[in-house]
Parts: structure tokens; sequence; C-alpha cells
């Protein structure tokens, strides 16, 4: 600000004869200023969301752990899904450790249910990757409930929340789980692809699709021939690891090959011909990348 007090302040004659130079020093000095200030508003921004976010969490942890009210309880629980990325490492354990015990009760709606095991998967995906903790019980509570979704008004809102835990669970941490679960859960997401509208059903195979191209010893799927396996197919065990899906098959793409959306019937068909990029029972390029 001195400086240019300085420029503005020069003889008419001063000016005259260095008008150039000093127009450019001008703006020169101008063009620092509005970057100073500018930095000072980001900084001032981001201090004052930190203290926000702060602010918002407190409120979350004293929800989770005092009240029973499923609609404050609900936003909660979807409001701390979707920052999960945001809370500071040290807090992972003890959320993990609240909503498991919420996932224990018996008034948690379902909704509710998804959104617990949809925030222990984003944190579990992201930043707290290298915390020791055994999600074994959460993918359970997962593999149990998927079955509950159908294409029902109220249930089908819940789809695309479900989707999302899906893929934090099965493909972000897909080096992280065994095969037999990973196995067990397809079987099991096939089979909640037939009682979905075609927009859930598509975001079903996506997954399956996803999976088996990341997987290729979920192939054993495709398999007709059900003497491979551990022992017989127990589709009612709510334990993926137990569930002995590699005796079983992926006949849910004979009846979705033929389904009334044409797209669902080409995934189908791409699924069912093993998930090939190029030539027969490929998909086209606009559906490949899905």
């Amino acid at each position: 600000m001195a400086h240019k007090s300085k420029i503005l302040q020069m003889s008419k004659k001063e000016r005259k004869v260095n008008f150039r130079r000093e127009t450019k020093k001008l703006k020169e000095v101008e063009k620092e200023l509005l970057e100073t200030r500018a930095e000072e508003n980001r900084q001032t921004k981001q201090k004052n969301l930190t203290e926000i976010t702060k602010v918002v969490f407190n409120i979350y942890f004293r929800i989770l752990k005092n009240s029973s009210n499923t609609t404050v309880l609900g936003i909660c629980l979807e409001g701390l899904a979707k920052f999960a990325h945001c809370i500071n490492l040290e807090f992972y354990v003890d959320i993990v450790n609240v909503l498991d015990n919420l996932l224990k009760e018996d008034w948690l709606g379902y909704r509710e249910q998804l959104h617990c095991i949809q925030t222990v998967f984003a944190i579990l995906s992201g930043q707290g990757e290298a915390l020791n903790l055994d999600p074994t019980r959460f993918y359970n509570s997962l593999f149990k409930g998927l079955l509950v979704t159908n294409a029902s008004t109220r249930k089908s809102d819940d789809i695309l929340i479900l989707i999302k835990t899906l893929t934090d669970a099965l493909i972000k941490r897909e080096k992280k789980i065994t095969n037999k679960r990973t196995i067990g859960f397809v079987k099991r997401i096939a089979m909640l692809s037939l009682q979905l509208l075609h927009d859930g059903t598509l975001g079903c195979l996506g997954i399956v699709k996803n999976i088996m191209q990341l997987n290729r010893s979920v192939d054993i799927l495709l398999d007709f021939d059900t003497s491979v396996g551990d022992g017989k197919f127990q589709a009612e065990i709510d334990d993926p690891e137990y569930a002995n899906a590699s005796s079983t098959a992926l006949y849910e793409m004979i009846p979705l090959s033929r389904h009334y959306h044409p797209i669902v019937s080409k995934f189908a068909r791409n699924i069912a011909s093993g998930v090939p990029t190029t030539g027969e029972g490929s998909l086209p390029g606009e559906y490949g990348k899905w």
C-alpha cells in the first residue's frame, strides 16, 4: 500500500517522464495486493470451514451416543456417511465401535442400518484403511440385509445407498477380502438383482461385472457343474464365508438376459459370457466403462 501511495503522489512531470515504467509498476503492485487479499480470504474461509466441521461432528457424536430418535439419528448417520473422510483418524475406532453397538439395537430401521454400514466402509476404504479393525461383523450385516431390499417404493430409495456401500466394501477393498466372501456376495447380489426395478438391477450387475474383472476366481459361478465347490450351497445362511456359493452358479443371468430393459439384458449376457471386453458378449463402448 505504501508503494502504491508513493507512485500515486509523484509529480505530474515525474509521472510523465516515467509514465510507462511506473504504470507497469502500479499494475504489478495492484496485482500483488489482489493476490494477498485472495490468499487471506482463502485462509479465513478454510479456518471457518474447519470450525464449522468441528461443531457439526460434535453434534453428530452426541446424537450417536444419546439419541434413540430414528429421524434425527438417520440424518446424523447420513451426514457421517457423506463426510466420513473429514473425520480425524483418532476418532475412527470410537465411531466404528459406536456404530457396531447401534447395529445391535432392535429399534434401528433398515435405512439407518445401511447408513451405519456405509459409514464404516467409507472410513475403512479411505484414511482408516490402516486401522487394525476386523470388519467381518459389518460384512455379515450387509450380506444379511441384501435380500431385505426390493422394488417397493420405500425400499427402492435405499438402492443408491446400498450400491455405494457395496462399492466401498467389495471393490475398493477387493484385495482385503477372501475369495469365499467375494463369491458369496456376488451370488447374493445376483439374487437381489431379480427383485429390483431396472435401475437397481443395473447397479447390481455393474458391481458384479467390476468384481469379475478384478477377481477371476469369481468365474467359478459361470460353471454349471455344481459338483465343484466346498459343499451344498446354502442360500439362507447370513455369512458369505459359509454359504458355499462356489457350489452354485449365476443362474440369475438366464432370466435377466431376457429382461424387458435392453441394457439390463446386455449386461446379463456380458456377465454370462465372462465379461469379455471385445467380441461376442462384449458391451457396446458407451456401456463398457460402467
